[in-house]
C-alpha cells in the first residue's frame, strides 16, 4: 500500500458556483411637484437592502393615554394628525438565511415657514417589524377614532399613535402569508396567498379582531 500525499492534489476554484448577488439598489420616497415638470422637491432615502412595498396618507387619531392604563382620559374628540406611511422589507445580501422583516415608516409633510410655498418631508417616527415584510397598511375608522392597520408576514396588527409612538392594541394571526387588507366600516377582508379570504370583524369594546368566515 503506498500513501498518496493528498495536499494540493485538488484546486477549488472559487469564482464558479454560487447564488446570483443580489443588486444593491437604493430606493426612496419623493415629494414631486406635478404642476412644475414633476421636479423632487423632497425625498426620504430608506436603508440598505430595504424594499418600499406599500405607501398610504392617512390621518391618526392622537391617543392621550396609554393603552390598559388607569388614567381617566376621554377618548372622545380626539385630535389627529396627518401622516405619509410607508411599508418595507428587507432582503438580505446573503440572500434568504433569515427570515425576512419590514418596517413601518411615519413621514410628515412641514412647511419651512409660514409664508413658503415649498415643503419639506419630515421623519416622525419608525418601528420595526420581526414577523416579515409590510406588505399592507390601512386605516381603521371605528366610533370616532382613527388607528393604523399592518398587514405583515401572516400577522395583521392593530396599532394606535399616542406619545409620539405607536403602540399594539390588537392582532390577528392568519395561517399564511397576507397580501392585502381591505377594510370596510369595522370589518377586514384579508386575502393571502394560499387560504384565499378570511372575513373578521373589529370590535371596539375589547379591541379584538374575531374571525368570522
Amino acid at each position: 500500500v503506498e500513501e498518496i500525499e493528498r495536499d494540493g492534489c485538488f484546486k477549488v476554484d472559487k469564482n464558479l458556483g454560487g447564488a446570483t448577488p443580489i443588486q444593491n439598489c437604493a430606493y426612496s420616497v419623493w415629494i414631486v411637484d406635478a404642476a412644475n415638470g414633476w421636479v423632487v422637491v423632497d425625498s426620504y432615502e430608506l436603508e440598505e437592502y430595504e424594499h418600499g412595498l406599500t405607501m398610504q396618507v392617512m390621518p391618526l387619531s392622537v391617543f392621550l393615554a396609554e393603552p390598559g392604563s388607569n388614567a381617566d382620559v376621554s377618548e372622545d374628540n380626539l385630535d389627529t394628525r396627518q401622516f405619509i406611511t410607508v411599508g418595507t422589507g428587507f432582503v438580505g445580501k446573503d440572500g434568504e438565511d433569515v427570515s425576512s422583516k419590514g418596517r413601518v415608516i411615519l413621514l410628515e409633510l412641514t412647511k419651512p415657514s409660514a409664508s413658503s410655498s415649498s415643503v419639506e418631508l419630515n421623519f416622525v417616527y419608525e418601528k420595526n417589524i420581526f414577523h416579515g415584510p409590510v406588505n399592507s397598511l390601512s386605516c381603521l375608522s371605528s366610533e370616532g377614532k382613527n388607528r393604523l392597520i399592518i398587514g405583515a408576514g401572516a400577522d395583521v396588527n392593530v396599532e394606535q399613535w399616542g406619545n409620539d409612538k405607536l403602540t399594539q392594541v390588537g392582532f390577528f394571526r392568519a395561517t399564511m402569508h397576507i397580501l392585502d387588507i381591505k377594510l370596510f366600516k369595522n370589518f377586514f377582508l384579508l386575502s393571502d396567498a394560499y387560504d384565499s379570504l378570511h372575513f373578521l370583524v373589529w370590535r371596539e369594546s375589547d379591541k379584538s379582531l374575531t374571525l368570522l368566515a
